[in-house]
């Protein structure tokens, strides 16, 4: 007799995704920003804690700038890239961290990104992903 199990439910083996074959990522990560100027100097020290969701397929959470504006972190993997967007009053638009994501067990990783604030130009500064 042989039993079979879903591990897709299970919370301490991560998510599988075609981001970081062979990797399990964990369900929780940790955002941090830092090195922003001008209308996004509100970012620096910001941090979200961003949580899987099976139901869309991606990682996110609420996140609240220093400046008082809120809105949504969204980490997703589309065509085998992981890609960081993020939505509310603060961010117009920002997308990034496109290919430098360190696919590794501890899942630990910073690079720049782009974002425009308040609908200003946008600015580079840097975002730190962690488990």
């Amino acid at each position: 007799m042989s039993t079979s199990f879903d591990l897709s439910s299970c919370s301490c083996c991560g998510v599988v995704s075609a981001c970081c074959p062979g990797v399990r990522i964990p369900k929780t990560l940790h955002l941090s920003f830092s090195g922003y100027t001008g209308t996004c100097s509100c970012l620096n020290s910001v941090t979200a804690v961003l949580t899987w969701n099976s139901s869309v397929g991606n990682w996110n959470g609420p996140y609240t700038a220093n400046c008082g504006g809120t809105g949504t972190a969204f980490l997703v993997c589309q065509s085998g890239v992981f890609n960081l967007s993020l939505s509310g009053q603060v961010i117009a638009s920002g997308q990034g961290l496109t290919g430098y994501l360190a696919c590794s067990p501890t899942f630990s990783t910073s690079g720049s990104f782009a974002a425009s604030c308040s609908g200003g130009t946008p600015v580079t500064g840097t975002a730190t992903l962690t488990a």
